[in-house]
């Protein structure tokens, strides 16, 4: 897991709950799964053959992504699921994925400002 890796307990204590905080993530806590996931599949890819996760890691489709219904356009849902169950799901997971995206760079983005006024002060 996560606290194996250095920069895996790095990237909880950013962006988990703040000390003196009542369990409030820095990160939205249904965004914080979603980060963290994607932490620790970086880092289990960059630990290469030396992962226990890495037959699955290898299995992912990190840039043949072309087949998979979250990466088509709204047109292309429409014209290969027909407004078929699916379709509604699919849409459902890429408005949530936007969010979480819009959410980690606006956390990204005001976490730097705190860590620069914190070195400045």
């Amino acid at each position: 897991g996560l606290q194996e890796h250095v920069a895996g307990r790095a990237a909880l204590a950013w962006a988990g709950p703040s000390k003196g905080s009542s369990g409030a993530g820095r990160l939205p806590a249904e965004h914080l799964e979603v980060f963290l996931l994607a932490v620790l599949l970086l880092l289990e890819r960059k630990a290469g053959s030396a992962s226990a996760w890495a037959e699955y890691v290898a299995s992912l489709p990190w840039n043949d992504v072309d087949h998979l219904p979250l990466t088509w356009t709204l047109d292309q849902l429409e014209e290969r699921l027909s407004g078929a169950a699916p379709q509604r799901g699919v849409e459902a997971k890429r408005r949530e994925l936007v969010a979480a995206v819009a959410s980690l760079r606006a956390f990204c983005a005001s976490s730097g400002k705190e860590a620069r006024s914190e070195l400045t002060a």
